[in-house]
C-alpha cells in the first residue's frame, strides 16, 4: 500500500504518468496500474486524464492527496521511531521559493539543516508567488519559502522576517545621499519593475496607496537586470530583500535606502507557508525550525532594508 501511494503522488507531482514512471524508475503502467487500484477501491477519482495536458486534480483529489501526504510523512516518521531511540529527519523535502529570494536565502538554510541532518535531501523548485503556490496545492513540493502578500485562504503563513519595501538606486543619484526617500520621490524616477504579475501589483499599489502614479520605463523579469540597469543610471526600482554587497554584474554599485510611505506602506514579509490542515511531518518541522533560526541571525539583518 505505502508504495502505491507513492506512486500517486509521484503522479501528482509530476503532472504525467510518463514523468511520475521516470522519476520513480519504474514503468508508465506500474503508475497507472496503483491509480486505478486506488481509484476502483475507494470510489474517488483522484484525476481527470487529459490527452494534450497531462493529469489534472479534481477536488476530491486535492483533500485526498492531502490526507495521503500527512500519512506517508507519519508512517515514516513511526518507522524511524522503532528502528532508533534518537529521532532522525531523512528522506527527502521538496522546498518552494520565489525566485528573487531564493539565491540570498536558501544556501544559509540549507548549510544549517544539512549540518544537523546530514541523511536530509532537500530539493528546491524557483517560480513566482503563483508557481510556487501552485506547487505546494499540486504536491510537487511539501512546504514553502515566500512573500504573505496575496496569499490565498487555503495555505498557512508563518512570517518570519519583515522585508520592507526599498529604494534601490545608483549611487550617482542624488536620492542616494538621503537616509529615506519617499515614493512621491521615486514617482519623478524612471521605474524599473519586476515584471511578474504578483511583483509588479505590490510594487505599483505602493504608488497607487499614496497618490502617485509610476513613471514604468522598463520591465524584466531579471532580478539582476533591474540592478545593473539601475546602477547604469537607467532609472530606479523597488525591492524587499537585497543582496549583502552593493556591487552589481556590470561592476558598479547600487545603493538601497528606506522608502517613507506616509504611513500606507503594504508591508511584505517573508513566510514558511504550508497548506491549510496539513499535519506537519518531522522534515518540513526540521524545515521551519531553521528558517526561524536563520531569521534571527545577522546575515539575515542584512537582507532587508528597515
Amino acid at each position: 500500500m505505502t508504495r502505491q501511494l507513492r506512486y500517486v503522488l509521484a503522479a501528482a507531482r509530476e503532472g504525467s504518468i510518463t514523468a511520475a514512471a521516470e522519476s520513480e524508475s519504474i514503468s508508465a503502467s506500474s503508475i497507472l496500474s496503483a491509480i486505478e487500484k486506488f481509484e476502483a477501491y475507494y470510489e474517488v477519482t483522484i484525476f481527470v486524464r487529459q490527452r494534450s495536458k497531462g493529469l489534472s486534480t479534481t477536488i476530491t483529489g486535492r483533500r485526498v492527496l492531502s490526507r495521503m501526504r500527512q500519512l506517508l510523512d507519519e508512517m515514516d516518521a513511526f518507522e524511524n521511531d522503532l528502528k532508533q531511540t534518537q529521532p532522525k529527519v531523512s528522506g527527502e523535502l521538496r522546498v518552494g521559493v520565489f525566485v528573487t529570494m531564493a539565491a540570498h536565502v536558501m544556501p544559509h538554510i540549507l548549510k544549517s539543516i544539512s549540518d544537523d541532518y546530514p541523511e536530509l535531501k532537500v530539493s528546491h523548485f524557483e517560480g513566482s508567488l503563483r508557481e510556487v503556490e501552485a506547487a505546494l496545492r499540486s504536491g510537487k513540493v511539501d512546504v514553502a519559502l515566500t512573500y504573505d502578500a496575496f496569499l490565498p485562504d487555503d495555505l498557512n503563513a508563518l512570517q518570519i522576517l519583515e522585508a520592507p519595501p526599498h529604494a534601490v538606486l545608483s549611487e550617482n543619484d542624488p536620492l542616494a545621499k538621503q537616509n529615506v526617500v519617499s515614493i512621491g520621490e521615486l514617482a519623478k524616477r524612471p521605474l524599473i519593475l519586476l515584471d511578474s504579475p504578483d511583483s509588479a501589483q505590490y510594487i505599483l499599489s505602493l504608488f497607487t496607496r499614496n497618490g502617485h502614479r509610476p513613471n514604468v520605463r522598463h520591465r524584466t523579469t531579471s532580478y539582476e537586470l533591474i540592478r545593473s540597469s539601475v546602477a547604469m543610471g537607467l532609472g530606479a526600482s523597488i525591492q524587499n530583500i537585497r543582496p549583502i554587497v552593493d556591487i552589481t554584474y556590470s561592476g558598479d554599485r547600487i545603493r538601497c535606502r528606506p522608502i517613507e510611505t506616509n504611513g500606507s506602506a503594504l508591508s511584505s514579509r517573508v513566510a514558511v507557508v504550508t497548506r491549510k490542515g496539513d499535519v506537519l511531518g518531522s522534515r518540513v518541522q526540521a524545515f521551519i525550525a531553521h528558517c526561524e533560526r536563520f531569521s534571527q541571525s545577522q546575515t539575515a539583518k542584512k537582507l532587508v532594508v528597515a
